[in-house]
């Protein structure tokens, strides 16, 4: 991720605990952590734009709104379930010498039990 000049970087973190298979669809938060140059003071437990998401919901922020000059990477910590990002890096918007890349983010396992509860596929 970065937000150094001629480059920002859009951020989508979706709650799909809603979804047609039964499973309970449960609102939170989610906290970003920073690590990096850059990385804003505090560098941990920020929250996250939007506040509150309901299941089945997404919000989206530019990483200069949170964290301008920021060089490095972000795990964003959210107290649901089935918590899945995308982010968007763009060089020089609407510029004929623009460049664009998205990418998923990677679900981590929960460290402190070693379990992951979903797949990445999920």
């Amino acid at each position: 991720m970065t937000s150094v000049t001629g480059f920002d970087t859009g951020i989508a973190l979706s709650n799909t605990s809603a979804d047609p298979f039964g499973t309970t669809a449960v609102g939170g938060t989610c906290s970003l952590n920073f690590y990096g140059t850059g990385a804003p003071t505090p560098s941990t437990g920020v929250n996250a734009p939007g506040g509150t998401q309901a299941g089945g919901s997404s919000t989206a922020f530019l990483l200069s709104s949170v964290a301008p000059g920021f060089t490095g990477y972000l795990i964003a910590q959210c107290t649901y379930q089935y918590g899945h990002g995308f982010a968007y890096i763009v060089y020089n918007f609407g510029q004929t010498s623009g460049a664009t890349m998205g990418y998923l983010a990677t679900v981590m396992p929960n460290r402190g039990t070693g379990a992951i509860s979903e797949s990445l596929g999920e």
